[in-house]
C-alpha cells in the first residue's frame, strides 16, 4: 500500500528547496488507492502543464501499480498560493 509519506518523500527528492510546497492527500479513505498531489515550485516557471505533469508522473511511476488514481496540480509558487485553498 502506498502512503502519503511515501509520495511526499519521493517528491521531496526533486522539490526540496525551502520555497517548494508539496501537499499530498489520500482521497481513498486511507487505503492508498487515490491521491491528490499539489506542488508549487519555481521549477515549473516556463514549463508547460503537460511537461510539469510528465515530470511528476515520472517521479512516482513505480508507485502507480498500487494506485488507482492520482489528481495532479502542478503549479508555480504564485499559482499554488492563489489556488491551494480552492482544493
Amino acid at each position: 500500500m502506498v502512503t502519503v509519506s511515501d509520495l511526499e518523500t519521493r517528491l521531496k527528492t526533486k522539490y526540496n528547496s525551502a520555497d517548494d510546497k508539496i501537499r499530498v492527500d489520500d482521497l481513498s479513505g486511507g487505503c492508498g488507492a487515490k491521491f491528490l498531489i499539489a506542488i508549487g515550485s519555481n521549477q515549473f516557471d516556463g514549463v508547460s502543464l503537460l511537461d510539469r505533469q510528465r515530470i511528476v508522473n515520472d517521479l512516482i511511476k513505480d508507485f502507480m501499480a498500487d494506485i488507482h488514481a492520482v489528481q495532479l496540480k502542478t503549479w508555480t509558487l504564485k499559482q499554488y498560493d492563489e489556488k491551494i485553498n480552492t482544493l
